[in-house]
């Protein structure tokens, strides 16, 4: 075991443990560590242990993560013991290659309101869900921030719009500091004033509703159009759709030779589903088995290439890297060339706003 992350279910200590030196963290299947929360974006974080020691790197836009009751982004330092927030759901760290320092106490660092977790899922079972009895009735701080991660509607272009959280922390800072030369009391007020203000956010029962309907299902990978599924009658509909996938296999076959085969590989798995759609054929098509297993296995794939690069893009963003951050989404546009993938459209919404701020720069140095 290299590291493992410890939890609560129902007041019961739990542990994931992991053997592998990096994993990926969310709400969507194709991650290693599936967290079923409405609180949780779909591609939240990745953990990474290696011979610098352990780091965790925040993927998500609009989401919270904390450490240790501090939000964090981009990439922060773990330790062992320590306590990481993704959404509403509590873990503690646990990991013998990244031992805590000996002045760090994890009982002195300020800590969040523990929330119930709803354990890691396999596959097979189905995914428990968190409600407003087992959460108080706060569904999540990323609803209030108009949903975990939307990428369906903006493609990760979230207003910079301060978290409750946020607000807390700051009116905390700026009560501790004002204390050194104000009157105590004045000093209370405004803490009072704060906590009501959170309050007042939170415990809004028509305005929390509103926005928990702001939340939409997972995005698909490609945005289909009605004019891509061309087919008349079921036979006509089975026949491309058989053809969709052997040429979807042999192009898989070939994904190390060119880097498009990939996505080709499954856009032609997803066309053939369409068009079993289409012609409204339920039943299994003999010369299309393997198909769910494939494409699978072809989107996890995927993910892993962009969550890379979407990693390696927000490390030179915090760098102020702007040739490698122009690189990075060069690479994925080339690796997904469809402007109907969602992958493409991320980077094409990064390049933009690169554009806007003068600052996307291509070649080399």
């Amino acid at each position: 075991m290299i590291f493992k992350l410890e939890y609560l279910v129902d007041g019961q200590r739990m542990e994931q443990p992991f053997n592998r030196n990096q994993i990926t963290i969310g709400r969507d299947a194709s991650v290693d560590f599936v967290l079923n929360s409405n609180t949780v974006s779909r591609q939240h974080a990745v953990i990474t242990v290696d011979q610098n020691g352990a780091r965790l790197t925040v993927l998500s836009r609009g989401g919270l993560t904390a450490v240790n009751g501090r939000q964090v982004s981009g990439e922060v330092p773990l330790v062992d013991g320590c306590q990481i927030h993704f959404g509403q759901l509590a873990f503690t760290f646990r990991s013998e290659h990244s031992p805590a320092p000996q002045q760090w106490n994890p009982q002195a660092a300020p800590q969040l309101e523990p929330a119930v977790v709803a354990p890691p899922v396999e596959k097979t079972k189905p995914k428990p869900e968190l409600t407003d009895e087992n959460t108080g009735g706060i569904r999540s701080w990323d609803d209030i921030a108009a949903g975990a991660d939307e990428e369906d509607e903006d493609l990760d272009q979230v207003d910079d719009i301060a978290s409750n959280f946020q607000k807390l922390q700051k009116a905390a800072a700026k009560a501790d500091k004002s204390s050194k030369g104000t009157n105590p009391v004045v000093v209370i007020i405004g803490l009072l004033a704060a906590v009501a203000m959170l309050a007042f956010t939170f415990y809004q029962p028509d305005q929390r509703a509103a926005v928990v309907k702001k939340a939409k299902g997972d995005t698909p990978v490609i945005e289909w159009q009605e004019k891509d599924i061309i087919c008349t009658v079921p036979a006509d509909c089975r026949s491309k759709a058989i053809k969709d996938y052997l040429y979807a296999v042999e192009t898989f076959e070939k994904r190390e030779v060119d880097i498009i085969n990939l996505y080709e590989s499954y856009k032609s798995m997803d066309h053939a589903k369409k068009l079993l759609e289409r012609g409204e054929i339920t039943e299994d098509v003999p010369e299309m088995k393997g198909m769910a297993e494939l494409k699978a296995k072809a989107l996890k794939i995927m993910e892993r290439k962009f969550v890379t690069a979407r990693q390696a893009f927000h490390r030179h963003s915090q760098r102020n890297e702007n040739r490698k951050m122009a690189a990075v989404l060069n690479e994925i546009q080339r690796y997904f060339p469809d402007k109907r993938c969602k992958y493409y459209r991320w980077a094409t919404v990064q390049e933009r706003s690169m554009r806007d701020k003068g600052i996307y720069i291509q070649g080399s140095e």
